[in-house]
């Protein structure tokens, strides 16, 4: 028994290994593009991603319109209103979380 699942392990894990440099292949070949399909930034890959997970954190955004908070940053300017006010709230949402679980 212990044979068997030993085996089965090893070869589980030389797949992985194949998953993971196929993985890297691709990336290479076909990297992240900072652009979606609509022209738009990919939020994610944007320096603006760290900047508002900080200043949630802080609470800088408190007692501020969506559009008040984004003109505080020129990283924020960079993205329609709407689409800021929407990773606004995924960030605070994503704080929450943080906290509910650390508790």
């Amino acid at each position: 028994r212990l044979k068997d699942h030993r085996k089965q392990m090893s070869a589980a894990a030389v797949r992985a290994a194949k998953d993971r440099e196929a993985y890297l292949r691709s990336r290479e070949l076909f990297p992240r593009q900072t652009v979606n399909e609509l022209g738009d930034l990919v939020f994610d890959m944007h320096p603006a991603k760290k900047l508002l997970r900080r200043d949630v954190k802080f609470g800088l955004h408190l007692g501020k319109t969506p559009q008040e908070f984004q003109k505080t940053r020129s990283e924020y300017m960079e993205f329609g209103a709407k689409v800021f006010s929407g990773r606004i709230k995924q960030e605070v949402r994503s704080e929450i979380r943080e906290v509910c679980s650390a508790s």
